[in-house]
């Protein structure tokens, strides 16, 4: 048993924020590119964010402090730190490179790294099932748009 406490979690949550170039976003860019008609407004992203943030490191810290005879709990780690690149890459992908095609290869990613979470922690741990359904749903919605800018925008990345 690893032993992480709630204070790694934070620490873990700095980083991360930190390395996901969240600075890069820009609602001037996204207006540029234009917006799918199904598109949450902009005030909506950050609050959901963190709160996905908080439930993906509270699932992270208790499967990592699950024993090392925990059935699936190095596939769930593994599946988890996916989650978490693709997390921290997004936004250069989308942002940074101008790349709608990344981004949406990244968001899809991530949705199956997710789903495949949620199906694998539900019979061994619910609670882990469960704090990561909500980011399912999110991802869900994420992964549309990222597709529907792939397919309507200019990918200034592959031309």
């Amino acid at each position: 048993m690893i032993g992480l406490k709630w204070y790694h979690g934070v620490i873990f949550y700095v980083v991360v924020t930190i390395l996901s170039g969240s600075w890069l976003s820009t609602s001037e860019y996204l207006d540029s590119q234009g917006r799918p008609p199904f598109m949450p407004p902009d005030y909506v992203f950050p609050p959901v964010w963190i709160v996905n943030n908080i439930l993906m490191i509270w699932a992270g810290l208790r499967i990592a402090n699950k024993p090392e005879d925990f059935s699936a709990k190095k596939q769930l780690l593994w599946l988890q730190a996916v989650v978490w690149l693709g997390f921290v890459s997004f936004s250069w992908c989308y942002f940074a490179l101008h790349s709608p095609i990344l981004a949406a290869g990244v968001a899809l990613i991530m949705w199956g790294a997710n789903f495949a979470t949620v199906l694998l922690a539900y019979p061994k741990d619910k609670a882990i099932s469960f704090s990561l359904f909500p980011l399912l749903i999110w991802l869900s919605l994420a992964s549309a748009i990222a597709i529907y800018q792939a397919i309507y925008t200019t990918d200034e990345l592959f031309n």
